[in-house]
């Protein structure tokens, strides 16, 4: 723009500067609008574009879009991540996910499916129901696995339920439970030469050590409970092996039949195991559907009740051992019941008290008379009362038998007992009989024994007599009697017997000449009684000590275990000794219980060169025992103050052993 000079030309600048200021104001104004135009267009684009972005989320998980007919780890896949849509590789995506970010499952069921590569690694879905059709049709197929033993082993978890063919002699099996665990299983047979020795921890079910044959077969189970951690072996019989199973039954044979019972008895195997129970089965006539009557019968008969009428049976025994190997059922008998009675039975005739104690009374009676219009009994109730028959207590029915024993009573009680004959039409009327049981003994240890003597003597035997303890309210009765005797002065007693029944009872085997102390006390379950006690004296020989040797007795101190000290006694008179013995004793009242032979030198001369000591340390007295013929000790000599040797010497009787 040019500037103009003078007033007219300034007038006419200020005027064009105004012209253009407008222009610009106006160019400013287009301007800013133009912007707010751009900006509210670029806000309508954003909107739309996120609008297209939601359209586009949408259109992912529709199954209408084009379908891909494979992928690659690289592929890329999108993903919301903090609010923004991103893209990921497949790869990434799947390495990723890991299982305990997926929802927990419910119960199981055969509807589930799950993912499983089938013939390539392209995952497919299964169900489980499919699955466990599939493993059905496998486990026919199955064989547990088998190996044969020829050495001892320790058993553990590597042989859980496999078979053990054992072809090995004498091969031990030794169970290391904490190793097996509770509920292993295993399966053993024997073959060839094979046996087994069941080792420390094995309890059999028969008893056994092992399996001490061919072919034979055990079971081994491994459990813990509440009893404790146990391997048993379930013993089996196959062809002989381990324990046999009983023989046949024979002669099974019916007796008293009746409409709901039968009577039956057999003849005991008399080969194979021995029979500990019977099987006893039942079954109606072609039915074969065999009953097995509980508890099963330990003899060879058995009554079979809850029968039916008219009904015609099949009847069959095996026996079985205690391990539970059950024979063979070998002999079928058939028989017909007898039909319902048609009347109810008379009362039982005789009706009597049988024996009465303090605590039971028995009942007696016999069958009832049949008639037009009473049939035959078939069994009897029975009950008691014990306030007069005020009231009963519940009636008992104790099968068709004569005798009842009622126990558990109290003691001088009167009670009434009544019995009525039954059958499957009705029952008898009861008849009753009154007893009152005996007064009450009493249960403690029994009483002193009374009139205790020594009787004649025989040799060396001291009879002894007594009378039987009294009985009263503390004391029961003695059923059995021990017999104790001592040398007087001795602190020992020695045991005769301890199972004496009865009065008199002869102590044998006694040393003539010695005075002896006899002790008698009774005995029951409640104790040992208090004991009463004699005096006697088993017949002396007539024999007698002279002297000792010179030098013969040994010297007052001596070391035990030594040998050769000069043993020698005299005799006054020997013509009734046949041998002689020597021994160590810590009393002169006690006999030794270990000996010295010694040597007869002429008819009243024994002794020996060569004698020993005793064999410990302590003090002791030396013994002579002078036996005859028959074995009996005639004469024992301990030694005494005033012995002396044969050169008139007194001895020192009591020896210190160092």
């Amino acid at each position: 723009m040019t500037i103009a000079t003078g007033n007219a030309a300034l007038a006419a600048d200020v005027a064009a500067i105004r012209t253009l200021a407008t222009s610009a104001s106006t160019a400013a104004l287009v301007a800013t609008a133009n912007a707010a135009t751009a900006l509210s267009n670029s806000v309508a684009a954003q909107a739309v574009a996120a609008e297209a972005e939601a359209t586009a989320a949408v259109a992912l998980s529709v199954p209408a879009l084009p379908l891909a007919t494979s992928v690659a780890a690289s592929n890329i896949v999108p993903i919301g991540q903090g609010g923004a849509t991103v893209a990921v590789t497949l790869a990434t995506l799947l390495g990723g996910e890991t299982i305990d970010v997926l929802a927990g499952a419910g119960a199981p069921s055969d509807t589930d499916t799950f993912m499983v590569g089938q013939g390539s690694n392209v995952l497919v879905r299964q169900t489980m129901s499919a699955v466990w059709t599939y493993l059905q049709s496998k486990l026919p197929d199955y064989k547990v696995p088998a190996q044969e033993i020829t050495s001892s082993k320790t058993l553990d978890a590597t042989y859980n339920g496999q078979i053990l063919a054992v072809t090995g002699a004498g091969v031990t099996l030794t169970p290391n439970f904490l190793l097996m665990g509770s509920g292993f299983q295993c399966e053993i047979v024997t073959a060839g030469s094979g046996t087994v020795i069941w080792g420390a921890g094995i309890t059999a079910t028969d008893g056994g050590t092992g399996l001490s044959t061919a072919n034979a077969y055990a079971k081994l189970i491994a459990f813990t409970s509440s009893a404790g951690s146990m391997v048993l072996a379930c013993v089996r019989s196959a062809s002989g092996g381990g324990v046999a199973a009983p023989g046949p039954i024979t002669g099974l044979t019916p007796g008293a039949i009746a409409s709901s019972s039968l009577a039956l008895s057999w003849m005991a195997p008399t080969t194979g195991g021995a029979v500990a129970t019977y099987s006893l089965q039942y079954s109606v006539h072609g039915a074969n559907t065999w009953t097995t009557v509980s508890p099963a019968p330990t003899t060879t008969s058995a009554t079979v009740s809850g029968l039916l009428a008219s009904t015609y049976y099949d009847f069959q025994v095996a026996g079985v051992t205690g391990g539970g190997v059950i024979g063979s059922y070998d002999q079928l008998l058939g028989v017909l019941t007898a039909a319902a009675p048609a009347y109810a039975p008379n009362s039982p005739a005789s009706v009597a008290i049988g024996t009465v104690t303090s605590a039971s009374v028995a009942l007696n009676w016999s069958a009832p008379a049949t008639d037009g219009t009473h049939s035959a009994a078939t069994s009897y109730l029975v009950a008691y009362s014990s306030n007069v028959g005020s009231t009963w207590s519940t009636p008992v029915n104790v099968g068709n038998v004569m005798t009842y024993s009622f126990t558990g009573l109290s003691a001088a009680t009167a009670y009434a007992f009544e019995v009525a004959a039954t059958n499957a039409a009705g029952s008898s009327a009861y008849v009753t009989a009154n007893a009152t049981t005996s007064a009450a003994s009493g249960s403690g240890v029994p009483n002193v024994v009374t009139a205790l003597a020594a009787g004649t003597v025989t040799g060396n035997t001291v009879p002894l007599s007594w009378t039987a303890p009294v009985v009263d309210g503390s004391h029961g009765a003695a059923t059995a009697f021990a017999v104790q005797y001592r040398i007087s002065g001795s602190a020992i007693w020695l045991t005769a017997t301890s199972a004496a029944t009865a009065s008199p009872y002869p102590v044998t085997g006694l040393i003539s000449g010695q005075t002896y102390q006899f002790n008698v006390f009774g005995t029951n379950a409640s104790g040992t009684g208090a004991g009463s006690i004699v005096t006697g004296i088993p017949t002396a020989s007539g024999d007698g000590l002279l002297y000792w040797g010179t030098g013969g007795y040994p010297a007052s101190s001596i070391v035990h275990g030594s040998a050769g000290n000069a043993l020698v006694m005299y005799l006054t008179s020997g013509t009734n000794v046949a041998s002689a013995q020597f021994g160590w004793s810590l009393t002169q009242y006690d006999p030794p219980t270990a000996f010295q032979a010694l040597t007869i030198y002429n008819s009243t001369l024994y002794g020996t060169l060569n004698g020993n000591g005793p064999a410990t340390a302590g003090s002791y007295y030396g013994w002579m025992m002078f036996y005859d013929t028959a074995g009996d000790c005639i004469l024992a000599v301990p030694a005494a103050t005033g012995q002396t040797e044969q050169n008139g010497t007194a001895i020192t009787p009591l020896v210190t052993v160092t």
